[in-house]
């Protein structure tokens, strides 16, 4: 295949999410754009199967640089950027009155374990905490339980142990991995590698700072909202693990 009519194909593949899909099958045989494609190029249509192992064969790098040369051109072009939204009200006071911080006790945890743990394709230290998962699996329950609590014969005195226990294991964490972090700076000032590849990973390890922060921050609007009763402003909570 062509490398104009692979990159075509790349758009469409993501455009609706398939090669093989009916609506993708239909948009290529049907499509006088790629059919005039294909005549400019001096070829025909390929199969499927053709065109998927050609998609399978692009490399990490090209996909990104394509990513990062559609975003410039959306930002040429003075796209939607999302700098604003617009909400439903009556949704966004539900979510206010009642953040699932449980859930985002639980989530948070697991990512940035999920991420600290996989540094060593890097050539550096990862976390080594053996703890993790169990803690990991332990807010899960907690959490889930929470959940289940709603409405039952003394759920508010359910949901208040289940928080104090779930915020001294998620609080256990925090503390684990910030001196996980020491070690990998540490690893990081030790380890020469690509000015590439130093960059990526930095930017994998301020993911980490930033969800260690969210982290702080949910185990601290929780304390006050749930263990403490107290009224907690928007800014201070966390809505979601972004």
């Amino acid at each position: 295949m062509p490398a104009f009519m692979v990159f075509a194909c790349i758009y469409i593949r993501g455009l609706f999410g398939g090669i093989k899909s009916k609506q993708t099958q239909c948009l290529l045989r049907e499509s006088a754009t790629f059919r005039n494609i294909c005549d400019n190029l001096g070829t025909k249509l390929p199969g499927a199967s053709t065109i998927i192992d050609n998609l399978n064969t692009i490399s990490q790098e090209t996909l990104n640089l394509i990513h990062k040369a559609q975003i410039l051109n959306a930002l040429d072009e003075s796209l939607d950027t999302f700098d604003e939204a617009a909400f439903d009200s009556t949704s966004v006071k539900g979510n206010v009155s009642w953040p699932t911080e449980s859930n985002l006790l639980y989530l948070l945890v697991k990512r940035i374990y999920h991420m600290g743990s996989q540094l060593d394709r890097w050539g550096v230290v990862s976390m080594q905490e053996r703890n993790f998962p169990k803690i990991i699996k332990d807010l899960n329950k907690i959490s889930t339980r929470i959940a289940l609590e709603s409405g039952k014969p003394n759920c508010i005195t359910k949901r208040k142990a289940d928080y104090n226990s779930m915020l001294r294991k998620a609080t256990s964490a925090k503390g684990k991995f910030e001196k996980e972090m020491v070690k990998m700076m540490e690893s990081v000032e030790k380890t020469d590698m690509q000015p590439s590849s130093k960059k990526k990973l930095l930017g994998i390890i301020n993911m980490i700072k930033v969800d260690i922060i969210s982290l702080q921050k949910v185990i601290d609007s929780s304390t006050r909202r749930v263990m403490k009763g107290e009224k907690v402003s928007v800014e201070d909570k966390v809505f979601e693990p972004v």
